[in-house]
């Protein structure tokens, strides 16, 4: 019983410490026509349009930022490159990044990933896709990443800018806490789908966890089902003959633990 009841308040303070801690790092739509003092901007090879921020009203405001247009034709590659840098003060635990996007003019090679200190988002990039297609977005696009980490810095490095055409980006928000509480109240878990649901749920993982394994509790702390993960980024769960009521989902990435609350109805 003091296990259980040990599960429990884990699975309870993780909710409420998350909850209570997350906080807007940075919030930027670029009206001011000043960058925050965290953001600085760099270039390499030259612009007919330089980077920075624009009047632009694309994404319903006035005013956004351009990776800049280089004097380049076309097969710029790394010649021409424009990184827009965030350095936080001091190591910071940041939980996502959103932004809205657009490539405007045409699409001809403009593109570029995502980085958290040296680490690229694999799965993320900007700029219209596919590449080089030529059509040009004709509304926005809207981007989020869950990052989870502590970080110093955050950086959009766009690539092959071309004469034709410029990436644009506006209503950037970062979110996360500078309490020092950090990566205990990161969370694994992005979603639980249905929730409620009748027993039948799919948890999905803000990243892959290659071992670990999800818990699922009753308010009394007990185990009503357990299940290793491996090299998964989602689980399908089937609970057989489970009453109604409130429950938690507590999943283990092999290094932490995470709760979400669940429903059964």
């Amino acid at each position: 019983m003091k296990k259980q009841i040990i599960n429990l308040i884990i699975c309870l303070m993780l909710i409420s410490i998350k909850t209570q801690s997350q906080q807007i790092l940075i919030s930027e739509d670029f009206e001011s026509g000043i960058l925050n003092p965290l953001v600085t901007v760099q270039t390499v090879g030259s612009y007919n349009s330089a980077p920075g921020i624009k009047s632009n009203t694309n994404f319903g405001s006035t005013k956004a930022f351009g990776f800049g247009i280089s004097t380049c034709p076309g097969s710029c590659f790394y010649n021409y490159t424009t990184s827009l840098l965030i350095t936080f003060l001091t190591p910071t635990f940041v939980d996502s990044i959103k932004w809205s996007e657009m490539e405007l003019y045409g699409n001809l090679g403009s593109w570029g990933p995502l980085y958290y200190d040296t680490t690229q988002v694999a799965s993320l990039d900007f700029g219209a896709m596919p590449t080089n297609s030529g059509i040009a977005d004709s509304i926005p696009r809207y981007q989020a990443y869950a990052i989870n980490q502590t970080i110093t810095t955050i950086k959009f490095y766009v690539i092959d800018i071309t004469n034709l055409s410029e990436i644009v980006i506006d209503d950037l928000i970062i979110t996360g806490n500078t309490t020092g509480i950090n990566e205990t109240t990161s969370q694994s878990i992005s979603a639980i789908s249905p929730n409620p649901s009748e027993g039948n749920f799919v948890i999905t993982f803000e990243r892959t966890i290659m071992k670990g394994n999800v818990v699922v509790l009753n308010i009394l702390g007990e185990d009503m089902f357990t299940e290793n993960i491996f090299n998964e980024s989602k689980k399908e769960i089937n609970l057989k003959n489970i009453s109604n009521g409130i429950y938690f989902v507590k999943v283990f990435d092999g290094t932490r633990s995470y709760c979400k609350k669940l429903i059964i109805d």
